[in-house]
Parts: structure tokens; C-alpha cells; sequence
């Protein structure tokens, strides 16, 4: 299919839709690098990252963060790097640190 223009519900319209998906991709990545960065330090509840993510957020936009985080935790599950594991009622991500992530 041929698209010569994108309109955004965030953001400005774009006459380029290859470079906006490309920097819509990028920043997915940099960002499912930023959580795998901070799992790094040690198991944590997906609103701890989230926070760490973007410590000055509204309540509201707390929320939308903490979704976000939950999607890029899914993928970094999905992937073979982090795992969950609930204690006293929450789910706490950690790298999988399993001999057969390093084979990936």
C-alpha cells in the first residue's frame, strides 16, 4: 500500500510515514532498553520501574506510564530477558537470568 500521509491522534500530520515508523520503532526500543537497563539494579513491580521511567508525571499519566511498562515487560518476557514472579499479592519483573536466555 502506498501512504503519503499520516494523521497522528499524537502529534503532527507527517508526509514522511517510512521516517515516522522508523522513529516510532526507535523509541519503543530505546525505551524496552531503558526498563531492561533498570532490572539491571534488581527484581521490580512495574509501577517501580515505571516511576524510574518518569519520576515527575501526573497521577493520570501515572497510569497511562505504569500500561506502558506493562507492554515492554511483556516483550521483554516474550524475548527471554525478564521474568515475573508474584510475592504478597504483586507481580516483581527481574532479568531471566536461566542459562538458556544466553543461547538466544
Amino acid at each position: 500500500m502506498d501512504i503519503s500521509l499520516i494523521l497522528s491522534g499524537h502529534g503532527k500530520e507527517s508526509a514522511d510515514p517510512r521516517g515516522l515508523i522508523k522513529k516510532i520503532r526507535l523509541h519503543y526500543q530505546e525505551r524496552k532498553d531503558r526498563i531492561f537497563s533498570i532490572l539491571q539494579e534488581g527484581e521490580k513491580t512495574s509501577f517501580e520501574i515505571a516511576s524510574e521511567l518518569c519520576p515527575d508525571v501526573s497521577p493520570f499519566q501515572t497510569y497511562l506510564v505504569v500500561n506502558e511498562t506493562l507492554s515492554h515487560l511483556e516483550m521483554l518476557k516474550e524475548e527471554g530477558k525478564a521474568r515475573v514472579k508474584e510475592k504478597e499479592g504483586k507481580d516483581y519483573y527481574s532479568l531471566d537470568t536461566s542459562p538458556a536466555t544466553f543461547l538466544l
